[in-house]
């Protein structure tokens, strides 16, 4: 009995220790260079020789501004109203781990390789390195196969004609999981986005909301 209750001692400490390095994880990502506004004045983001003005309330963190311009920023909006951070929100965006906020960024896609280049590509990139094909099942019209890392899981779909993909967290295995991909814009640039996967099931409204959204900062220089 002593054996068995050292035993369970130790799993539940073990298990304690893994959810407040998964929060400390969050916590550090999340805050490194983190300096969200309010304001709505407009900075200007430059991928592959296009123009995106970017109100600053959809901008949490960068590595510099330099006048009108932002460098490396990273983005992001509330789930499912696309709005930047206001006060009225703020509470929203400020939760602790994966809510209703969506980050992203816009990115040159120059910087993969051939065989990455695509959506389709990285997705069978992943089908045939980092996927385990005998656990393959079925999830609202998802493919959904467990990858060999042991907390992921990688849910690929083809909607009118197109690859789509998400590698989220398996549901149990941290506080708040989520679902990341990386979708090409056009030839020359992409952006990859992350979100709680409770919202997952939504998926369309969020990708179409998220380019639109994308499309605008590229239009929003008047």
């Amino acid at each position: 009995m002593k054996v068995l209750k050292y035993i369970l001692i130790s799993a539940v400490t073990l298990f304690v220790l893994f959810v407040i390095l998964m929060l400390f994880m969050f916590f550090m990502n999340k805050n490194s260079n983190y300096n969200p506004k309010f304001s709505e004045s407009k900075l200007i983001h430059e991928v592959a020789g296009e123009s995106f003005y970017i109100p600053r309330n959809y901008i949490w963190s960068y590595t510099k501004i330099s006048e009108n311009r932002v460098f490396l920023p990273n983005l992001h909006a509330i789930i499912p109203e696309f709005d930047g951070f206001t006060e009225a929100n703020k509470d929203r965006y400020e939760k602790l781990g994966w809510h209703d906020e969506i980050t992203f960024l816009i990115e040159d896609a120059s910087k993969f390789f051939d065989h990455m280049k695509t959506n389709e590509l990285r997705a069978q990139d992943s089908f045939k390195n980092y996927v385990i094909p005998e656990s393959k099942r079925e999830w609202s019209g998802f493919e959904v196969y467990d990858r060999t890392t042991f907390r992921d899981e990688f849910y690929y779909i083809v909607h009118n004609g197109e690859s789509y993909y998400f590698t989220c967290n398996k549901t149990d295995s941290v506080p708040y999981p989520s679902c990341k991909t990386t979708h090409n814009i056009n030839d020359k640039i992409y952006v990859s986005y992350t979100f709680a996967k409770k919202h997952l099931a939504n998926w369309q409204s969020i990708h179409n909301d998220l380019m639109g959204l994308i499309d605008k900062f590229r239009k929003n220089h008047d």
